[in-house]
């Protein structure tokens, strides 16, 4: 996240995926879409998780609470499975 400025104030890294998209769920949380990176042949799995804005500096996502999934999906460096609107 980044404030007015636009510096950093924090960071979303999930354990295990990569966030595909992100979006606000409400004035304290981001919705943020997340995929496994498949190895050769096998199906990425996307998860939408809710962040809390006031979560742990440590970015692991120790306060993140997963809203959908795992389900299977695409592959997430050409299609998201989770479309955030604004």
């Amino acid at each position: 996240m980044l404030d007015r400025q636009l510096h950093v104030v924090r960071t979303y890294r999930p354990r295990d995926a990569l966030v595909s998209r992100a979006g606000w769920s409400d004035a304290g949380h981001l919705l943020v879409a997340t995929a496994t990176l498949a190895g050769h042949g096998a199906t990425p799995t996307w998860s939408l998780v809710s962040v809390p804005v006031d979560a742990g500096d440590e970015g692991d996502g120790g306060d993140a609470v997963v809203e959908q999934g795992p389900v299977p999906g695409r592959d997430p460096e050409l299609l998201p499975e989770f479309l955030l609107s604004e």
